[in-house]
């Protein structure tokens, strides 16, 4: 199917654009698909080779995101920075445990637990950022971004936005979070809860490089997390880093 041929006036940036045009359903989309190899094809191979929307802003360098990160690595500045921030944005960074399928998961399984996650546009879907620096055109294929209601134009939306926001407005946005945290904290323990967080639901940013306060001044706090980045677990010579 020539894809540009039937949509001459459509920039689709991926599948999920292309069954949205086609008022396909997903599970409609995976019916079509005759054998086994057809429908990993369509996970491997389609989903990268339809049009790609340019991005709408220029990419951002992660050394200016780490220099806005720094900004904001004295409480004092960071608190005054994030009321700023509720002032004038509504939106919140973190999601609650059924917003995603990973983080319902846990919740399940750890009762006792509370636990939100941020959900950025993983690897390159922002146009922006790489959120994702060691992901393979197979990972990026089995990513979970799209499950459940992640699926939806909006919550895709959602995430690009953010991401967007942490390109635009770097210390802003770790105002912003540091804030949620202390929020969520605070609720969490007063519920008789243990605060639990993900920062990586979709990406894999290496946040103990690029921000270690956000772990240094929340130790109430349980972080947890999933990387494919060697060196975010183990030393050059091979042996693991401190946890």
């Amino acid at each position: 199917m020539n894809l540009q041929k039937q949509f001459p006036h459509k920039q689709l940036r991926n599948t999920s654009d292309y069954i949205t045009e086609s008022r396909y359903t997903f599970n409609e989309y995976i019916k079509e698909c005759s054998s086994f190899n057809d429908y990993m094809d369509f996970l491997i191979v389609e989903a990268f080779a339809l049009p790609q929307v340019s991005p709408l802003k220029p990419k951002t360098n992660w050394g200016d995101v780490k220099a806005g990160f720094d900004q904001v690595a004295d409480i004092g500045t960071r608190k005054k920075i994030a009321k700023g921030v509720r002032q004038t944005r509504k939106k919140k960074l973190l999601g609650k445990e059924g917003s995603n399928p990973k983080l319902a998961k846990e919740g399940i399984n750890l009762p006792e637990f509370r636990t939100k996650g941020l959900s950025l546009a993983p690897a390159n879907e922002s146009g922006r950022l790489n959120t994702c620096s060691c992901a393979t055109r197979e990972c990026k294929a089995a990513c979970l971004n799209k499950a459940g209601r992640g699926a939806m134009s909006s919550v895709q939306t959602a995430r690009v936005e953010k991401t967007n926001f942490m390109a635009d407005h770097p210390h802003k946005f770790m105002a912003a979070l540091h804030d949620e945290l202390d929020t969520h904290e605070k609720t969490a323990v007063q519920a008789g809860f243990k605060p639990v967080v993900r920062l990586n639901v979709v990406s894999d940013i290496p946040y103990e490089k690029l921000h270690p306060e956000v772990f240094t001044q929340h130790p109430n706090v349980q972080f947890y997390d999933y990387t494919k980045v060697h060196s975010r677990l183990m030393n050059p010579d091979g042996s693991p880093k401190p946890q």
